[in-house]
């Protein structure tokens, strides 16, 4: 039978692994990183006094509340002259093409990690709807986020890389990247009182139950092809991923950090304060 993707309170209680139902938890469709707005020239800075290029998309480009008007964006509350090359809705490969095909080609980037999944297609062949019926997607998906490292560090200049969506790593092997903080996600989670070891969150939603959390991914992406995509039969385990991810993100948004499926105002202010001395810092040393 057909995966039937219906609209769904998160009230429902989390499904054990191995048995998911084929519902997923959202009262309404999530906003998802969409058309342009005018965030996307905010803080746009363009001249002799920008200190960096900042990249990235939907997180990078603006907080989330629900009234959807732009209020801030991590580079707005560090307050440091740059230019702005985010774009809400588009993916790494073209955020990056963004950076390459500035004029400025000596300023550092800080660069929100975005997910790379959103690339699959033109990386391995394969269409995002037949990646979410493999068993191996972990393994395409580690693909996409190798080539998406491999072109960043090939800007051939510092990246100070954030991960947002996808982890932020290095491993010692890129020359130009940074890592300025592994995953926002991690740090939000412990701001909501979560424990948190080893880059695993442990979970423990409103409406019962308890899981580990050490996969962090663009679930929402997946949730919305399958939504229109009814007749795509998805993975169990790949299932079980985007439910584990979603009653995370609500747990961060009882917290006051996210609206939906991004950081919320308060979620990008805190993270902003924390993160600026490693800012300066990078800038300091790439000047």
């Amino acid at each position: 039978m057909a995966t039937d993707i219906v609209k769904k309170t998160y009230t429902t209680s989390r499904p054990m692994h191995g048995n998911s139902t084929t519902s997923l938890p959202r009262a309404k469709t999530p906003r998802t990183c969409g058309t342009k707005t005018a965030a996307d020239s905010r803080g746009i800075v363009d001249n002799m006094s920008s200190q960096y290029l900042y990249g990235g998309s939907c997180w990078a480009a603006k907080s989330f509340d629900p009234d959807d008007h732009f209020k801030t964006n991590l580079a707005t509350e560090w307050g440091i002259p740059h230019t702005n090359l985010t774009k809400e809705g588009i993916h790494v490969l073209d955020s990056l093409d963004r950076i390459s095909q500035h004029p400025d080609k000596k300023s550092p980037v800080i660069f929100l990690y975005q997910e790379p999944l959103g690339d699959i297609e033109s990386i391995t062949g394969i269409s995002f709807e037949e990646f979410l019926t493999r068993k191996d997607w972990k393994i395409l998906r580690d693909q996409c986020n190798q080539y998406c490292l491999d072109k960043i560090d090939s800007l051939d200049r510092p990246v100070l890389l954030i991960g947002a969506i996808h982890n932020a790593v290095n491993n010692g092997i890129y020359k130009n990247i940074t890592v300025g903080h592994i995953n926002w996600q991690l740090w939000l989670a412990e701001q909501a009182g979560m424990e948190v070891v080893d880059q695993t969150v442990h979970v423990t939603p409103a409406d019962g139950g308890n899981y580990c959390l050490n996969y962090f991914w663009g679930a929402e992406q997946a949730q919305k092809v399958l939504h229109e995509n009814p007749s795509v039969k998805p993975d169990k385990k790949l299932l079980d991923a985007i439910w584990d991810v979603f009653f995370f993100w609500k747990e961060l948004e009882n917290a006051n950090l996210f609206y939906e499926v991004h950081p919320n105002y308060n979620g990008n202010k805190l993270f902003a304060e924390f993160l600026k001395p490693t800012v300066l810092k990078f800038l300091n040393e790439h000047k």
